[in-house]
């Protein structure tokens, strides 16, 4: 237990996990400027902020040793899928203690994206290897910050991470992203990805 611990590097995540916390309390209502189509000329913090734990996430995940992981006795996708939960659950309580007033909506959003971008990581961990899938949600989540509006400022449909915390279509989307990332990493493996 204490290598699967290392080998997953898990202070990692706690660190990306406090930061994300103190991120959103402190700064997440603050703008950042990046290039986007429509209305804004910048976007609040908290939608960006998920990236860090997805990245740390997804790199924890990743086997350090697939030789030895291929012939552990641990069920390893059970304990990776515990740390998923530990962190949702995590973000979660910290909205709850921490959103009161104006930031329940700020800490609504957060998770919200969180769990959204958790789940789209784990599909595109199933698919390529942890640098591939970081990579490719970071360049996702970015683009569809960027050109999530319409010139005349309306999000569009597949921006779910544009919007604000009140959006039902983009909690369902979210939730419904996670729940494919979860399955997907619990479903047996036909190959590996390199």
């Amino acid at each position: 237990m204490i290598w699967w611990v290392k080998s997953r590097r898990l202070w990692s995540v706690a660190a990306a996990m406090a930061v994300f916390c103190a991120g959103v309390e402190l700064v997440g209502s603050r703008t950042i400027p990046l290039p986007v189509v429509g209305a804004a000329s910048a976007i609040p913090l908290v939608t960006v902020l998920p990236l860090l734990v997805a990245v740390a996430l997804i790199s924890s995940m990743e086997p350090a040793d697939k030789n030895v992981e291929g012939a552990a006795a641990r069920p390893l996708t059970a304990l990776n899928l515990a740390v998923v939960a530990t962190v949702l659950v995590v973000t979660a309580v910290s909205g709850a203690v921490l959103g009161d007033g104006a930031d329940a909506e700020l800490w609504d959003r957060a998770v919200r994206n969180l769990a959204g971008v958790i789940g789209y990581s784990l599909i595109l961990l199933r698919i390529f290897a942890g640098r591939t899938a970081n990579t490719l949600m970071t360049v996702v989540v970015l683009l569809s910050v960027s050109f999530g509006r319409t010139p005349d400022g309306r999000l569009l449909p597949w921006s779910w991470i544009n919007t604000e915390s009140g959006h039902v279509w983009s909690a369902y989307l979210a939730l419904g992203l996670l729940a494919t990332g979860v399955a997907a990493t619990i479903a047996p493996r036909r190959f590996r990805p390199t």
